[in-house]
């Protein structure tokens, strides 16, 4: 029997031995598992870090060209600005001054007076009067000065008119 205990005993042993062994190839596995898994996860977040890195600095890079076309943009404005406040201020000048003329009533159209600088109309207009005086009709006139009948009648209108009004 003491034989038979020992063989129980040594038996029990192997089985104990065995279920050691067993355990710790598990244990083995899972730490080797756990290692690889940790690995992987460092892997994906670095990928994962350089990835936000390059987007960030693409980011940077599209902000600082949006700011530059911005601010070219701001510049062309403020130009464009200035003219157009140069230009109403001209306009201003202008329609002050136009307002403080005569005006003139020629059939049913009012006409406000525009005293001769001395430019090509002024030069038109005393063709004009230097042909009618000399008994020319309208449409002579207008094809010798070339402008159109209706602007030579208009400026013996406007003549006639002046002298009427002393």
């Amino acid at each position: 029997m003491a034989d038979a205990a020992d063989m129980v005993s040594v038996g029990l042993a192997v089985a104990g031995v065995a279920l050691l062994a067993i355990n710790m190839v598990r244990h083995l596995r899972r730490v080797r598992d756990d290692a690889a898994r940790a690995e992987a996860r460092r892997k994906y977040e670095q990928e994962t870090f350089h990835s936000m890195e390059g987007l960030l600095t693409e980011i940077q890079g599209l902000v600082v060209e949006s700011t530059r076309r911005a601010e070219d943009k701001m510049l062309a404005l403020e130009r464009l600005l200035k003219q157009a406040e140069e230009r109403t201020q001209r306009l201003q000048s202008l329609a002050t001054e136009l307002d403080a003329r005569p005006v003139v009533q020629v059939g049913p159209v009012s006409l406000r007076v525009v005293p001769g600088e001395g430019g090509p109309r002024a030069a038109q207009q005393r063709q004009v009067f230097l042909l009618a005086d000399q008994g020319r009709r309208a449409t002579e006139i207008a094809q010798e000065v070339g402008i159109t009948t209706g602007e030579v009648e208009l400026i013996l209108a406007l003549r006639e008119r002046r002298r009427a009004l002393g």
